[in-house]
């Protein structure tokens, strides 16, 4: 098991659920006057500070500074999302804040934090139902692993739910442009040359 399972409800209580020191599945709770971050570093490896994620050390320092429950916000949140986002290669692809008590889901796509969009879970869920356009059906789910559960479902492309943005240019967008740069200059420079050849 190398990745890390987060689960939360209305209650406010919290787990993160992941690989123990021990080999066996560790659960870290949330604490009782605390919230519970999980970053890239599993909270449950003793032989690695969480700290020494940068991600973990901002999201840590901006959520203690939030002392009232009225400052623990949506716009908050988002805040604390933005600080922590990732660019380059691993980009960070989708944003999200859950509010449990009224199953709100607020979703910001490609580091654009200006835009967000707000899905419930109730309404989406009576999309998944015979009938309704967008529902689909897989019988059995994970039939690999032998769960034999049905599984209905609505396919939903974030991408499609935003406006195009002006997010900050991939590094693949970076190397195309350079390298359709160079590949101008290096035409330039033989036709220069070809032309030289020819005067001679």
């Amino acid at each position: 098991m190398n990745y890390q399972l987060h689960f939360a409800d209305a209650t406010g209580d919290a787990v993160v659920v992941s690989a123990g020191d021990d080999d066996e599945i560790a659960f870290t709770r949330i604490g009782f006057d605390s919230g519970l971050v999980s970053t890239n570093i599993n909270v449950a490896d003793s032989t690695r500070d969480v700290y020494d994620c940068w991600r973990y050390s901002t999201a840590m320092s901006m959520l203690t500074a939030i002392t009232a429950e009225d400052n623990l916000t949506v716009d908050s949140c988002r805040d604390v999302l933005d600080a922590v986002h990732q660019n380059g290669i691993y980009a960070t692809k989708y944003s999200n804040v859950f509010d449990c008590v009224n199953r709100d889901i607020y979703l910001w796509y490609d580091r654009d934090y200006t835009q967000v969009v707000i899905m419930n879970l109730d309404e989406e869920l009576a999309f998944v139902q015979p009938g309704v356009i967008g529902y689909f059906e897989q019988n059995p789910l994970f039939s690999a692993y032998g769960f034999g559960v049905d599984m209905h479902y609505r396919k939903i492309a974030l991408s499609n739910l935003f406006e195009p943005s002006a997010s900050s240019p991939t590094i693949y967008q970076i190397f195309i442009v350079i390298g359709f740069v160079v590949l101008i200059m290096l035409i330039i420079v033989i036709v220069m040359y070809q032309r030289r050849r020819s005067l001679k």
